[in-house]
């Protein structure tokens, strides 16, 4: 089996420390690049050489920049002017969602390849590199060695690349289908966990099976969507006692959750249009 190409990581957070032990393990990763002693210590405690300055890199054929969005481009600005003439050779790639590219413009006018690899999942700390099996990876590459050293690496992670082409819309599109799957669905759950305290009940043992079993119902379901509950039985009596029971802090969330599931079971043919008119005034919605 031939060797992986060399990876360098610049940016030790969530996503960064994830794919850093997960090239680690593979035999493919160089250094990783931060800037605080914390950092420097998780990687020492991993057996990953840790470096701070520009001059310390050793040339690696991929460089992977994982930090926030909004330092993208400013990052990729320093790699430009570092000093460093191997990256005129090198492939450097972000993992935003959100971009395309274009922040990478300043490494591309040194020569280098540029792309975008993001991984659509969720990263924990501590990181746990096995969330990358099995992660479909949304790749956009401007030449097809980027493609291949690409697709070859997030193979050897066990992942799933995926080529595409998007407009800005589309870019837009994808990344706000990640925030739903992800940051709104936690949203709604730690909803359902204050209702669940509320009640009395243990909140984890009672919402875990059915929020598994939610999740597994929907991605099994052949044609309708599994709804079921007081909104699609237009049973509006018992939507009432939840409503007078709802602490103030909690109404206006569970409102817009509601709201929510109404248009859903409208466009699924499951509520009609005046028992969502109903709900509309039950919920004092104008």
């Amino acid at each position: 089996m031939d060797a992986l190409p060399a990876c360098g990581v610049i940016g030790p957070g969530r996503l960064g420390r994830t794919l850093a032990l997960a090239l680690h393990e593979r035999g493919c990763l160089r250094w990783l690049k931060g800037r605080s002693p914390g950092s420097a210590e998780w990687a020492r405690r991993h057996g990953i050489p840790y470096v701070l300055e520009w001059q310390q890199l050793e040339p690696v054929e991929v460089v992977w920049l994982t930090v926030p969005d909004r330092a993208l481009a400013e990052l990729a600005g320093e790699c430009a002017r570092a000093g460093m003439p191997w990256i005129a050779r090198s492939v450097v790639v972000h993992c935003a969602g959100a971009f395309g590219v274009e922040p990478l413009n300043a490494c591309a006018e040194v020569g280098a390849e540029t792309a975008v690899a993001h991984p659509f999942q969720t990263f924990p700390l501590p990181a746990q590199p096995q969330r990358l099996h099995c992660c479909p990876w949304s790749i956009e590459a401007r030449t097809p060695k980027a493609a291949r050293v690409l697709a070859e690496l997030v193979r050897a992670l066990e992942g799933i690349p995926v080529f595409v082409q998007r407009s800005p819309q589309q870019r837009a599109l994808y990344h706000a289908a990640a925030v739903a799957a992800s940051n709104l669905l936690v949203a709604v759950l730690k909803l359902a966990e204050e209702l669940a305290r509320g009640s009395g009940i243990p909140p984890t043992l009672f919402l875990e099976p059915i929020v598994r079993a939610s999740v597994e119902n929907y991605f099994a379901a052949v044609g309708a969507i599994p709804l079921t509950g007081p909104v699609v039985r237009a049973d509006w009596e018992t939507l009432r006692r939840h409503w007078e029971a709802l602490p103030e802090p909690l109404r206006a969330p569970y409102r817009h959750a509601l709201l929510l599931l109404a248009e859903v079971a409208r466009s699924e043919g499951l509520l009609s249009e005046a028992q969502q008119r109903e709900l509309h005034s039950l919920l004092g919605v104008v």
